[in-house]
């Protein structure tokens, strides 16, 4: 080992993953003076292993109920964070504190963020999913000068003794003073109690599903965020005036499934936002008029439903301009009229949701005809039978997940097309799920599901029955 040459063994060492290399520079000053780390500009939990005897309890309270989060021990866990941002700090733009595999919240204290600050001063993207942190914790952000992106979706604000939970109001306007002053253009706040009207003019996505923004708070940062080009407002249900929304005259992503949206809100916003690339509206209770959609010229994503006031006529026009990619439009009134115009008009579809009676054999085979592309196809409490599988068995499709459940005319002799027809078809569709059965499906034997495996088609039955002899191949 001592006759390579730095270089080489340089070369070599930057191919082990994090974890490794932080073992090995203990082995001889020469290693560790060799030990590269400036190609580690990305940091997630877990890429290294975390020892469980340092994890306990967190208990805080709020509302007069405790509460117990699994927490790494504070001192343990900000020495070991010093020990690798010391390495890998300088050369990092992306840390993600989020609890994936790991049993344990990472717990966010102002020692913490005052090392994250000092020795990742090229950060640009934060991420504390999840995470447990200090109020104060979060002024340390406004040191970080590239800082662009941060998460904090999910996260929990205690006060600096670790006792209670932050109250909302006061943790708003503690946010709002810090996430303000950031030149940041993705921030994502998604189920978070506490509303945050951000004024930022630099902004550019901004993700607030599931939290407690409402009508004034959605003017304000419309008001104060020019630049918006996402806004994610998926279950805000305590907005019931969307006109802002119509001021971001450079929006292209609009969610609002499960919102209090109303007709005359869809007609304003299509009307003034016509560039909406990608828009979501379903469980929206409240329309019933979707004519407005028409005047989305350039839209790639939608999804609608449930309306039985969404059919033919109008997927016919949305479908017109021939810019869709991917659509949902499940338990709507849409038939095999609208999904055969669909398909002649829409190429390069991806994804389709289509859960609608009304959809038989001949739409979706001339989708999978004319849509060579498309690799998810939702078709669930439809009426296709073994016709359709027959058709997907014979044509060259590049689908990756197929979901059949609760059709009640599939049984297994169709899908014994897709295992008899495994030279063409499984070359072209490798890695293929199938979700079947459901309440209404046909049960699979577990024969069949072996054999569909065999030629690397995953069969995922609900009710599958015990292992049966073959039928007859």
């Amino acid at each position: 080992m001592d006759d390579i040459i730095d270089d080489c063994m340089r070369c070599i060492l930057e191919r082990l993953p994090l974890h490794d290399r932080l073992r090995l520079e203990i082995v001889c000053r020469k290693w560790f003076e060799l030990m590269p780390y400036a190609d580690v500009t990305a940091f997630a939990l877990d890429d290294v292993p975390w020892p469980e005897r340092h994890i306990h309890e967190l208990s805080y309270h709020h509302n007069n109920l405790t509460y117990s989060q699994p927490v790494m021990q504070p001192k343990w866990f900000c020495r070991y964070m010093n020990f690798l941002l010391d390495r890998i700090g300088p050369h990092l733009r992306t840390l993600i504190l989020a609890p994936r595999r790991n049993v344990f919240r990472p717990l966010v204290t102002l020692e913490l963020a005052h090392l994250i600050a000092d020795l990742c001063p090229n950060l640009k993207s934060a991420v504390f999913t999840s995470c447990i942190l200090e109020s104060s914790a979060t002024d340390q952000l406004m040191r970080l000068r590239y800082l662009s992106n941060v998460n904090l979706s999910a996260a929990v604000f205690l006060e600096d003794d670790r006792l209670n939970l932050v109250g909302n109001d006061v943790l708003s306007a503690k946010l709002d003073a810090v996430l303000s002053a950031l030149r940041l253009e993705r921030l994502n706040l998604a189920h978070c109690p506490f509303v945050v009207a951000i004024k930022s003019g630099t902004l550019r996505r901004l993700q607030l599903q599931g939290s407690g923004l409402n009508s004034q708070d959605l003017t304000i940062i419309c008001e104060h965020c020019p630049r918006l080009d996402s806004l994610v407002l998926s279950e805000c249900r305590n907005i019931v005036d969307y006109n802002a929304i119509t001021r971001l005259s450079m929006l292209k992503v609009l969610w609002v499934n499960g919102c209090k949206l109303t007709n005359e809100h869809l007609s304003s916003i299509c009307h003034e936002c016509p560039q909406l690339v990608s828009l979501r509206i379903n469980e929206c209770t409240l329309l019933t008029d979707f004519r407005p959609l028409k005047n989305l010229r350039a839209i790639e994503t939608l999804w609608v439903g449930p309306s039985n006031r969404f059919g033919d006529g109008i997927l016919a026009r949305i479908a017109r301009n021939g810019t869709l990619i991917n659509l949902g439009a499940s338990n709507c009134a849409v038939t095999d009229q609208g999904v055969c115009y669909l398909a002649s008009r829409c190429r390069k579809l991806l994804e389709v949701s289509l859960s609608c009676t009304g959809v038989t054999d001949q739409g979706v085979i001339m989708l999978l005809k004319n849509c060579r592309d498309l690799q998810v196809l939702n078709i669930q409490f439809t009426s296709v039978s073994n016709e359709t599988l027959k058709a997907m068995a014979t044509t060259a499709c590049s689908l990756r997940a197929l979901y059949v459940q609760s059709c009640r005319e599939l049984d297994e002799e169709g899908f014994l097309y897709l295992y008899e027809s495994r030279g063409s078809f499984a070359d072209d569709c490798t890695a293929l799920e199938i979700q079947a059965g459901g309440e209404r499906g046909t049960p699979i034997s577990h024969w069949l599901i072996s054999k569909l495996q065999s030629i690397g088609i995953s069969l995922i039955v609900q009710r599958p029955l015990l292992a049966l002899p073959g039928l007859g191949l």
